[in-house]
């Protein structure tokens, strides 16, 4: 019920402000991804949480703006409120506290160079101890001995959403200052450097991309990019020339989350909108698609939990766009081999992967389990000879 009136107030606030924000009335620029199931259209953006790419302060003339846009801060106290905690094998549950503020706090962390650095930024109204935050940091750390650093921007990120948006670029400019001072200080390498976040913190991870310093860094993994305030260019958003390599999925696009395409590899599991499988009926089920994202990504860290993709020529609204199956896997495993716009089937609930196998299955059995996978639709598959692959990216 909670849901209905959120998104009932989300919609009669885009109408009833729409004519006063910047004096462009609202358009019905993008439409509901998945018209495979004949979902109706819907407005692209909820005009009250519209935001100018790269502004940080507002217009004293905009009195509405000003209204929305409730706190400014600067980028020493973005920096005051923010945090990085650092695990690794040596202190799984005991995180070291880094601060950009702190040199010391850097140079006597544990961070090994040598080593993959995943950072995890978590979304709006969350923080560094949240359930899935946690939950895929120890993901990681089960299935790779790398540097997890969580940022912590959860006094920012549960400010009001028009205030906790408009402070992402600030928040990203921190974060790219981490990943310089872990280089300069402790020899760190930008090609060794992943960052993954969700929502509002997709678009933290593309403004870090674009603010290290000392290099580009090897990926950004964002799940579900938060669209509300972020459908202008690509410089006030997360965007494929933030990383070397930028892969992204999409589970409610067009409603929380943008469109796209504008990674290098977009993922739409199930046609990549609301409601996904076993999130309920249509009008309640935003938030579950939403962070259904990271929950494929969690899960796509995990041994044996395979998400093939089929590579498509556009973004799969119809049974006339062309998906065939060229080897792309969606989530943790994919790789800057495999880029453009992906269809992805998956489960309505745990094990969402559609191809799970053991330590026990042989290579062999794995392209039967994926080529039987890839059968769902005659419009969609075309299996070509399976190519094994370890590799992450």
């Amino acid at each position: 019920m909670r849901a209905i009136c959120v998104l009932f107030i989300f919609i009669l606030l885009h109408y009833s402000l729409a004519r006063y924000i910047n004096g462009t009335p609202s358009e019905y620029i993008l439409w509901h991804p998945k018209s495979i199931h004949n979902k109706p259209p819907i407005p692209a953006e909820f005009s009250w949480l519209y935001i100018q790419k790269n502004k940080f302060t507002t217009d004293s003339s905009n009195g509405l703006k000003n209204f929305f846009l409730l706190t400014e801060y600067t980028l020493e106290d973005v920096i005051n409120k923010t945090a990085f905690y650092l695990y690794s094998e040596q202190n799984r549950d005991n995180p070291q506290k880094l601060q950009i503020n702190n040199i010391d706090s850097i140079r006597n962390s544990n961070f090994d160079p040598a080593k993959f650095t995943r950072i995890i930024i978590h979304g709006f109204e969350a923080s560094y101890k949240a359930d899935y935050i946690q939950l895929m940091k120890d993901t990681l750390l089960d299935s790779n001995n790398d540097n997890i650093v969580i940022f912590d921007w959860s006094e920012i990120a549960n400010l009001l959403y028009p205030s906790a948006a408009s402070l992402t670029e600030k928040v990203g400019t921190v974060c790219g200052t981490l990943i310089d001072m872990l280089c300069n200080l402790k020899n760190g390498d930008t090609s060794m450097f992943h960052l993954i976040g969700h929502s509002l913190g997709a678009h933290v991870a593309g403004f870090a991309g674009k603010h290290v310093a000392v290099g580009k860094i090897a990926r950004i993994s964002g799940l579900d990019p938060a669209l509300p305030g972020f459908t202008e260019g690509k410089d006030g958003r997360l965007d494929a020339s933030d990383a070397v390599f930028v892969d992204c999925i999409h589970t409610c696009s067009g409603l929380l989350g943008l469109e796209g395409p504008f990674c290098h590899a977009d993922f739409y599991p199930n046609g990549g909108s609301n409601p996904q499988p076993g999130c309920g009926d249509y009008a309640v089920a935003a938030k579950c698609s939403h962070e259904r994202s990271r929950l494929l990504f969690i899960e796509s860290i995990m041994e044996g939990h395979e998400f093939p993709a089929l590579t498509c020529t556009d973004i799969p609204k119809s049974d006339s766009t062309e998906c065939k199956f060229r080897g792309a896997y969606m989530g943790f495993p994919a790789k800057s081999a495999y880029q453009g716009i992906f269809y992805a089937e998956t489960n309505a609930k745990e094990p969402y992967a559609p191809v799970v196998k053991d330590k026990t299955t042989r290579p062999h059995d794995l392209i039967q389990d994926v080529q039987s996978y890839m059968n769902f639709s005659s419009n969609y598959a075309e299996v070509p000879p399976f190519q094994w692959s370890t590799d992450v990216w």
